[in-house]
């Protein structure tokens, strides 16, 4: 059925689609639509879709633009100019109440554009924003960033994004004392947290043990152009750059925010081409290929690099043959687009701790809900106890293998005493992928908390079937505040297709029992997973606003991501898939289901009216 919608799409011209329904429609489809045509092809379409919006009703627009922007840079300036204009429109729609963009939506989406629009319509991005001022009066530091994103993004119109394909000499690193560059990428982050990089502070901790000297940039916090990121690398002799932070390692970026990082990367390249860079992340372990594709890095690590990268700098210095070493992939050799995953069994205990000198605390934020609506939290951090996770959900990319590797629960309590005594941390978010999958080690954690006197607030993620009222209890009196449950649906056959809980009691017994110790259930949702139906959509839905607890920010709609069984049911209903990681984006909630694209924004314009909960 769902092929057959599709293919019905397809043979349309956008002048031939009747109704606002079967353009926002055909705009969901878009991705399939356009798979395999040329860049003149795909101009035209999009030409034509813009001048049809401009006729449309603001809800078709609101949905239509969010589907738009990811293909701005594909649009010629014209069709760039009246996006713009459209969507600075959309602040005054009020057509879907709570849903409604205001200022602050409108700049956020604007300053994704101006990275990937021409320099005329980057300078009327730049206009509107200042035409916006006053409504930033209290919040001054909000504007300057965004200002400081455009400017950015001006100032770097004139770089080339192009791959540098050459052979870097290892030796010229050997016997020496080197500096190496961390670097987190603009954009790399969600829009309701930002926290710190447990991963690159952990690279960090370990390089510096052999003496190395570190040349940190987060610039999600820094917000350098690229033109000075190159310049601010000018002292490192090895450069790191991350495409994704560990506390997003599962969900990785398929969007514009993995194309800047390969931005990134080419344009440090290009001025640096003495450096050796390192790519590393979610990408890099699932297809060094597209990595070595898209950008300059000379090496690209797979899997659990805040280790890796620090053995490999020591073979390096002491000029050992790094191609004996496990998930090392170097420049000019050929890799399997799929290779089997190899997880070394590194020590997770050792007595350093993470860099946390390289940052600012201040400069980092969590999410805190109440009554169903966000606030960001300040001086909030992550921890990760546990790596692993023994299930096999069909949605899931599980980055650390099925083998869960524990740090000891005095390991962990080291940490947080550091934190709690030498910080102004007080907030703590367990980015393990299941804190409770060993219940006797999360209640020795809690414990050991209380023992110590360490007096902060904790949030974590877990499964609805590993937890119990026993566990519960000694973690609030530990003060968790919150769990963030994997509920994904209130369908039993969606979920089951999806290999969770077979029952719904299983979930419900859990968040009963999360609200009988004073811990507050949030929930994390997908739409549009394979199996989905109208009814099941609507099923959940009613169950979401009937338990009357917090959902997260963005509730999720199913991506298809590299890794995962679903993606390989992907591959075999759309068989562009493969060559990159954005095409995962284009494809989003129509795997293996009859739900249309309106029909999954309606859904989500539910979701995102958030009163109902009280």
């Amino acid at each position: 059925m769902k092929n057959i919608t599709i293919n019905y799409y397809k043979e349309k011209d956008v002048d031939e689609l009747n109704t606002n329904e079967e353009l926002r429609n055909y705009i969901g489809y878009l991705g399939v639509i356009t798979a395999n045509k040329s860049i003149q092809s795909i101009e035209i379409i999009l030409k034509k879709i813009t001048s049809r919006l401009q006729k449309c009703d603001e809800v078709t627009r609101c949905f239509s633009l969010d589907t738009l922007v990811n293909y701005i840079e594909n649009c010629d300036s014209v069709s760039q100019e009246i996006i713009i204009d459209m969507y600075t429109s959309l602040v005054k729609c009020h057509q879907c109440n709570k849903c409604c963009k205001n200022n602050y939506d409108i700049a956020k989406s604007l300053v994704k554009m101006a990275h990937q629009v021409t320099y005329q319509n980057q300078l009327k991005i730049r206009e509107y924003l200042y035409s916006q001022k006053c409504d930033y009066e209290n919040n001054e530091d909000i504007f300057e960033e965004l200002i400081k994103y455009v400017d950015n993004a001006i100032e770097d119109n004139s770089i080339q994004n192009e791959v540098i394909n050459s052979q870097f000499d290892l030796t010229k690193l050997v016997g020496k004392k080197l500096k190496i560059g961390l670097l987190v990428p603009e954009f790399l982050s969600a829009s309701s947290f930002l926290q710190p990089p447990i991963d690159m502070l952990t690279l960090a901790s370990n390089i510096r043990k052999s003496g190395h000297e570190i040349v940190f940039l987060d610039n999600r916090v820094n917000h350098y152009s690229l033109t000075r990121i190159s310049k601010y690398f000018n002292v490192a002799d090895v450069i790191v750059v991350t495409s994704t932070p560990y506390d997003h390692i599962q969900n990785y970026f398929v969007d514009y925010r993995l194309k800047y990082t390969f931005k990134t990367i080419n344009a440090i390249k290009k001025v640096q081409k003495d450096k050796l860079i390192i790519a590393c992340g979610a990408h890099s372990s699932l297809r060094p290929d597209i990595v070595f594709k898209e950008s300059s890095a000379d090496i690209v690590i797979r899997w659990e690099y805040d280790f890796l990268i620090a053995d490999m700098i020591e073979w390096i210095c002491e000029n050992k043959d790094i191609n004996n070493l496990d998930n090392v992939c170097i420049r000019g050799k050929n890799y399997e687009s799929e290779m089997i995953p190899k997880h070394p069994n590194y020590d997770l205990n050792s007595d350093t701790l993470p860099a946390y000198d390289l940052i600012d605390f201040d400069k980092y934020y969590g999410d805190v809900y109440k009554n169903n609506i966000l606030t960001r939290k300040k001086n909030w951090s992550v921890m990760l106890g546990s790596r692993g996770c023994q299930f096999n959900c069909a949605f899931c990319f599980n980055f650390w293998g099925n083998k869960v590797r524990f740090r000891t629960p005095e390991h962990v309590v080291k940490e947080l005493l550091y934190l709690y005594e030498k910080t102004k941390v007080r907030d703590i978010f367990f980015i393990d992928f299941n804190f409770t999958f060993d219940k006797n080690w999360a209640k020795k954690v809690c414990e050991l908390i209380v023992e110590n006197n360490i007096h902060m607030n904790f949030s974590a993620q877990v499964r609805c079937d590993t937890v119990d009222l026993e566990l519960l209890q000694t973690m609030a009196t530990a003060n968790f505040k919150s769990l963030w449950f994997g509920v994904e649906s209130f369908e039993d056959d969606v979920r089951i297709n999806s290999k969770k809980y077979k029952n719904s009691d299983i979930i419900i017994n859990a968040i009963e029992n999360c609200k009988e110790v004073g811990i507050q259930p949030q929930q994390f949702i997908i739409v549009g997973l394979p199996g989905e139906t109208r009814e099941s959509m609507k099923k959940t839905l009613n169950k979401v606003q009937q338990l009357n607890i917090p959902y997260s920010e963005n509730v999720l709609v199913f991506t298809p991501r590299m890794g995962s069984e679903f993606y390989n049911l992907a591959k075999e209903e759309f068989e562009f898939l493969g060559d990159d990681f954005y095409s995962l984006g284009l494809v989003k909630t129509l795997v293996d289901n009859n739900i249309t694209p309106k029909e999954i924004q309606d859904t989500q314009m539910i979701y995102r009216n958030r009163e109902f909960t009280s």
